[in-house]
């Protein structure tokens, strides 16, 4: 059998047409493939967390000098964050119960500090209790949780007590 060849120019005047139908198959095959494998995960650095009402209270036993703390019965830890001065030139001011904190890059410290006293504690570790006033920025609150979390805090709590009852 032999073959013959065509000269350009001598045809029919048909043009090639592509066939897009396998390939729009196989995209929708894909599509299909990658929603139905595809986990979606909920976006990070969101915190769920919902502030109790402010009530009266009252703050655990002061820590009067962080440096020469001795092991006590801590009911808590409690970090309280507040700011002062105008809305715009506002200071972040911090406390551990009642012992202020020069800023929060100091306060991860600090709380590791009286953590580590706790290692050997038949008791465990006290509870970290952030008392977060409603003027905070929130990178200073998402500090402070990180701070008690690099401190192995087991469990962090929050609370909102009015200022004037520190």
């Amino acid at each position: 059998m032999a073959m013959t060849l065509r000269k350009p120019g001598s045809g029919t005047g048909e043009t090639p047409e592509l066939n897009l139908t396998p390939m729009i198959d196989v995209v929708f095959q894909l599509l299909s493939f990658f929603l139905v494998t595809a986990r979606f995960l909920p976006s990070e650095g969101i915190l769920q967390t919902q502030m109790p009402e402010p009530t009266k209270a009252t703050a655990a036993k002061p820590v009067e000098n962080p440096e020469d703390i001795e092991v006590q019965e801590f009911e808590d830890v409690v970090v309280h964050l507040r700011m002062d001065g105008d809305t715009d030139s506002a200071i972040l001011r911090i406390k551990i119960n009642s012992t202020a904190v020069d800023s929060i890059a100091s306060l991860y410290p600090r709380l590791a500090r009286i953590r580590n006293l706790f290692k050997d504690s038949s008791k465990g570790p006290p509870r970290c209790v952030i008392n977060c006033a409603d003027d905070v920025r929130y990178k200073d609150l998402v500090k402070a949780i990180s701070a008690a979390q690099q401190a192995e805090f087991p469990n962090i709590s929050f609370a909102n007590v009015r200022v004037g009852s520190e």
